[in-house]
């Protein structure tokens, strides 16, 4: 096998791992925590549609990646 190849399968041993963990990563419940913006963000006014307009902006693109 050449060093190439022996490289190659190394990389692809490596995914394997991190995708395993990743995996697991994501099948823990994770507790549901709210921050408080407010002692760092005082005197701004944020409303709601401030609010959807970032969800939406910061997860465009995220229903390719929704489970059916």
């Amino acid at each position: 096998m050449s060093g190439k190849s022996t490289f190659v399968i190394n990389r692809i041993e490596v995914i394997q791992r991190e995708l395993e963990t990743l995996k697991h990563l994501l099948e823990k419940p994770t507790p549901s925590k709210k921050i408080k913006i407010e002692g760092l963000w005082k005197g701004v006014g944020i409303t709601d549609e401030d609010v959807a307009l970032a969800k939406q902006s910061l997860f465009k693109g995220i229903s390719q990646f929704e489970e059916s």
